[in-house]
């Protein structure tokens, strides 16, 4: 390495074989997408790749190494001192393993070439689960740098089971490269699987299912695409219970969905997957899927929405549900088309985003190299004046506070969590300070995210301040970050009796209230503006609306507009369908989320329902609590539409119901950037918004959204009967509104100019 940077980080994945599997092609596609300007990748197998493999791979540009030798089976010492050999020498910065035995392999290589950067990719828990090599993973936990998880599932397993530490484990869910065309419907209702023929692929339990569909549709065909052990087993069961004849085994094929191109049904019956990569194919393909409830499954299929979920090992079960649609085409269509919908969010590039962050993000912390677009290579980071332990100081990002009541769940809290994680996520210092310990505490602590609750009796507690002062000077803050008006006047003084920079971001305008309330918020209002002029160094709104209605009130101050942004990611779905309550016949759903309170305009879109209330076909959920909550019960009561509008209360988890609407409503008088509203898009759920704030900005009518004016009953009537009956707007929408998220509300770039502004208050002397 050079005294100022390289010019490109090696990267050597290391991966148990080269077959054709799902892990495999996970890595393949992973290591050919990574950018090449700052990335050069090799491979690494421990046993033999088949030929046409390998040519494939070259293809791509990365150069493999085999370092299995000739033994087979058994611990191989001589397998550790080739790849410690083979990472000395291309000089490797970045280790990263696949599975278990890569792992075990790949750890030790690592600490005999004194590799500096070690990230293993867990892809499923069936083999590390077992109690020796539990004992191996966790005995090597401390040694690695990061995980990848790829789904939820498979990183609690981690936290539970391998003792992880939580801020040590980052869910990167696979994706698909992109199609080679359209993909055309399938033209019969056969059904089909693409799997391992192995213990754990369940496919027995298929073959045993197949002998009760069979008895129910004789005509029934199911085709069995992939190899393994059990094929001679498989075959034999299928001749003993009389289905042989029904039952087409093809091997191996490649690519293998070719082979399964005319089924309409795809069926997944393992007993354990991390994911699921053969069913995310399928989805996309345009099949109706059906799969165990398993491992990571649930977390892009939903029961009864995008495909049907059965117990694993179940052949009753798994029957009855092959026949629900086969017997129901129009029904299996249904699922499959809003199957395709999801799995077009899982692409490839979002995981390799998502790869790309994780190795710079540590290449940054190990390295203390970033690499330079202007340059084109990796730089190090300009050094400090001072030292450490004797030695010259790196220059380093300063040290972050970001401070908010955290009373309720609410965009400046989901704003926190977001920039909390991303911050994590890129090395950088930081700490969150709060002044309840409630659902925003709960929810960092769960994600191991640095977090102290500093108590306070009343709204100015000076011994808050007090408090916040000495936790400055514990945590060696150099920048405060404030938002909300409590954080903002309580954590703005401490930090100036520090002597640290302050920054503050504005979420949103005065809200009108009348009586006691409207003198209180105004007095509150008053104070923050009054130390606002006189302590801040920077201030960052979350829309230009925003800032256009408050910019005077900061004059002299430095100003930045930064819209709020979102880690695009899959909310976990409900486990049942159930918990979400059913109208009498089947409905259009609706939901509005956020605080009852009147500048969310609930009442507004309770008379647009009103006028609707001869559709019984429409149905609204209300998501959240608050004070005009009695009102709008009563004004249910009077509109005779209480069958057609369900009050929800506040759910933790109400991404999950969300998921389930056909639609979100967000009838506001006033709006920041609302985080409700880049979930839903994100979701691929369909806004109907007021034309408002900074919705206005972010929202396009009929491209990613429906706008109508705010306060109008009517004009919202029309727009919900007009989504409730146009399947193409609602595609539209989703689509469009899906693109405008990645393109341009991503968490990456929103923290980008956060690290600007306290970079550059840091600066300020």
């Amino acid at each position: 390495m050079r005294p100022d940077g390289q010019d490109v980080i090696r990267v050597l994945h290391v991966l148990p074989g080269l077959g054709y599997g799902g892990l495999e092609a996970v890595a393949l596609n992973l290591m050919g997408s990574l950018p090449r300007d700052r990335f050069e990748v090799y491979a690494c197998t421990l046993s033999h790749a088949p030929v046409p493999l390998l040519s494939d791979i070259s293809q791509r540009g990365i150069q493999v190494h085999e370092v299995g030798g000739e033994k087979r089976g058994g611990f191989s010492p001589g397998m550790i001192l080739r790849l410690s050999d083979l990472l000395r020498r291309r000089r490797i910065d970045v280790c990263h393993t696949h599975n278990i035995a890569a792992e075990i392999y790949g750890h030790m290589g690592v600490l005999l070439a004194r590799t500096p950067i070690l990230i293993h990719h867990e892809h499923g828990t069936l083999h590390s689960g077992h109690p020796a090599r539990l004992v191996l993973k966790r005995m090597f936990a401390p040694g690695k740098d990061h995980w990848i998880a790829v789904s939820d599932y498979v990183r609690q397993f981690l936290l539970e089971r391998a003792g992880v530490p939580g801020n040590k484990v980052t869910v990167i869910h696979n994706g698909l490269p992109p199609a080679d065309g359209e993909q055309a419907p399938p033209t019969n209702a056969t059904v089909c699987t693409v799997t391992r023929l192995s213990p754990e692929k369940g496919v027995e339990t298929l073959v045993d299912a197949w002998a009760l569909v069979n008895r129910a549709v004789p005509e029934a065909t199911l085709t069995i695409v992939g190899s393994g052990h059990l094929a001679g087993e498989l075959n034999q069961r299928a001749a003993d219970i009389g289905v042989s004849g029904r039952v087409r085994f093809l091997g191996f094929q490649h690519p293998p969905l070719a082979a399964v191109h005319d089924c309409s049904i795809f069926v997944l019956p393992s007993h354990s997957e991390g994911f699921g990569m053969a069913l995310l194919e399928a989805m996309r393909a345009g099949k109706a899927v059906i799969a165990s409830r398993v491992g990571g499954i649930p977390e892009f299929v939903e029961h009864g929405r995008t495909g049907i979920l059965v117990p694993p090992g179940d052949p009753a079960a798994l029957s009855e549900a092959i026949l629900s649609l086969l017997r129901n085409p129009a029904r299996a269509m249904e699922l499959a088309r809003a199957g395709q919908r999801v799995a077009e969010r899982f692409t490839l590039e979002r995981s390799v985003r998502g790869v790309t962050e994780l190795y710079e993000g540590t290449i940054r912390r190990k390295l203390g190299l970033t690499f330079s677009a202007g340059s084109g290579r990796w730089e190090r980071r300009p050094p400090m004046t001072g030292t450490d332990n004797g030695r010259p100081a790196a220059r380093k990002e300063p040290r972050i506070a970001l401070c908010a009541a955290g009373e309720i769940w609410g965009g400046v809290e989901q704003f926190i969590l977001t920039v909390a994680e991303e911050l994590r996520r890129r090395g950088v210092p930081f700490v969150v300070l709060l002044h309840q310990d409630a659902m925003l505490a709960r929810r960092l602590r769960d994600a191991s995210l640095p977090v102290e609750v500093i108590h306070s009796a009343g709204k100015y507690d000076p011994l808050a301040i007090f408090r916040l002062t000495r936790a400055f000077r514990r945590h060696r803050i150099d920048v405060v970050h404030v938002n909300g008006y409590k954080a903002a006047i309580l954590a703005g003084i401490a930090a100036k009796l520090a002597g640290l920079r302050l920054v503050k971001t504005e979420h949103g305008m005065l809200e009108p209230f009348q009586g006691p309330a409207k003198v209180k918020m105004a007095t509150n209002a008053w104070l923050d503006e009054f130390l606002s002029r006189r302590i801040l160094d920077a201030v960052a709104f979350v829309s230009r609306d925003i800032q256009t209605a408050l910019a005077k009130r900061y004059s002299g101050v430095r100003q930045a507009v930064v819209y709020n942004a979102i880690h695009p990611t899959l909310a976990p779905a409900l486990t049942a369908t159930a918990l979400l309550p059913q109208s009498a016949v089947p409905a259009f759903r609706m939901g509005i989320v956020g605080r009852l309170k009147p500048i969310k305009g609930h009442e507004v879109l309770l008379r647009a329902m009103a006028r609707l209330r001869k559709r019984p076909d429409l149905a609204l959920y209300v998501f959240g609590e608050g004070e005009t909550e009695a009102s709008c019960r009563a004004l249910c009561k009077e509109a005779a539409i209480e069958d057609q509008v369900h009050f929800m209360g506040f759910r933790s988890d109400v991404a999950a119901y969300m998921r389930q609407m056909d639609a979100i409503v967000m009838p506001s008088f006033h709006e920041g950037i609302p985080y409700t509203a880049l979930e839903a898009m994100d979701l691929g759920v369909p806004l109907i918004a007021s034309d408002v704030g900074g919705l206005r900005e972010i929202l396009t009518h009929d491209v990613d959204a429906v706008l109508v004016p705010p306060g109008d009953p009517v004009s919202l009537a029309s727009a919900i009967e007009r989504m409730a009956g146009d399947e193409g707007l609602r595609e539209r929408l989703r689509l469009n509104a899906r693109r405008t998220v990645a393109e341009r509300f991503g968490a990456a770039p929103m923290v980008d100019h956060y690290l600007d502004l306290y970079r550059i208050a840091a600066q300020r002397r």
